[in-house]
């Protein structure tokens, strides 16, 4: 699957999977890593923080496809810091 984001670089493991990932990969990973794909958003884009038992099972159920390539635990345990957006002045 094709997407539009070229510069994987910037963002978390996570994120980078779910952007090359198909909707119905993303909810069949968030059924094998035994959470919703809602979970699987906050995880990704930032807003939430994984357990270690979450992420090691995030990371095996990755295993199960071809592609995307799977992603760690470490990587979604421990994600880059995600950066805050400056607000408008009213």
């Amino acid at each position: 699957m094709e997407t539009n984001v070229t510069n994987f670089e910037q963002m978390n493991d996570l994120l980078r999977w779910r952007k090359q990932a198909s909707k119905e990969d993303w909810e069949k990973l968030a059924t094998l890593a035994n959470t919703t794909p809602g979970n699987l958003d906050q995880l990704a884009y930032g807003y939430r923080g994984a357990s270690s038992k979450k992420a090691s099972d995030i990371a095996n159920a990755s295993l199960n496809f071809r592609f995307p390539k799977p992603v760690t635990k470490e990587a979604i345990a421990f994600p880059p810091i995600r950066k805050a957006t400056k607000a408008k002045a009213a």
